[in-house]
């Protein structure tokens, strides 16, 4: 939390650039997320709660946890779109419409907040489930659809991405051998590995909390996935 201030307002000064806009809307939407994946679900792990101790408060906390995980993900979609966009050197023609994205994503941050189940805590598996483990239910029943949706999309769309991008990097390392080339090549190469580091947990923590709303998961696979969340907003 600390360390994302001075972030913060080097990217306010940069925000001319249609990139750092989505950098800087993405860092506000991690520091409130942190807060909700780490601070507070931390107070509920030491306060041992569940469902049941306290409704309105972990309902609370879900809207927003379920809301802020969706946004980032849609906003690192976009980031990383961005960037393949100036690898191809065409990122210009998008500048304009920046503004119009981040709105997009916000209304898809709060479409998800307030109109779909949230993830509710739950302290004795130490994670979120959509599964409040009240009654006798199916756990399907309780099963948000346009969040497993958003999480494939996640996946599916970085994977393609990615694989445009290696396959850019790779042409440009096999092409041009002057100074300025190499220089171009050096600062695409830094842009990839930064877009990387960015999404790489975003996969991780999209494809557990897939599987685990579904199926059995061992409870040190549960914890992986919900500290690659908590990596996926503090990085």
């Amino acid at each position: 939390q600390i360390l994302y201030l001075p972030c913060t307002i080097a990217l306010c000064k940069e925000r001319s650039h249609a990139c750092y806009r989505i950098m800087l809307w993405l860092a506000v939407v991690d520091t409130i997320a942190i807060v909700v994946n780490s601070i507070a679900f931390g107070y509920i792990l030491i306060e041992d709660l569940v469902f049941c101790s306290q409704p309105w408060f972990i309902w609370v906390v879900g809207c927003a946890g379920m809301g802020l995980w969706c946004g980032e993900c849609i906003g690192c979609l976009l980031l990383v779109t961005f960037r393949l966009f100036e690898m191809l050197n065409i990122g210009a023609r998008f500048e304009a419409r920046t503004n119009m994205l981040i709105v997009f994503a916000t209304c898809y941050l709060f479409y998800f907040g307030l109109f779909t189940p949230p993830v509710l805590s739950n302290a004795r598996h130490m994670a979120m489930f959509f599964d409040p483990f009240i009654g006798h239910l199916p756990t399907e029943i309780y099963v948000n659809w346009p969040h497993t949706f958003n999480n494939l999309l996640v996946v599916l769309t970085s994977a393609t991405l990615y694989a445009i991008l290696c396959a850019i990097v790779l042409k440009e390392q096999c092409s041009g051998k002057d100074e300025r080339a190499k220089i171009s090549r050096k600062c695409k190469l830094q842009i990839f590995i930064q877009a990387s580091l960015i999404c790489v947990f975003n996969v991780a923590a999209s494809l557990e909390y897939i599987y685990m709303n579904f199926f059995p998961t061992p409870q040190i696979l549960i914890q992986l996935g919900h500290i690659s969340w908590q990596i996926a907003h503090g990085e």
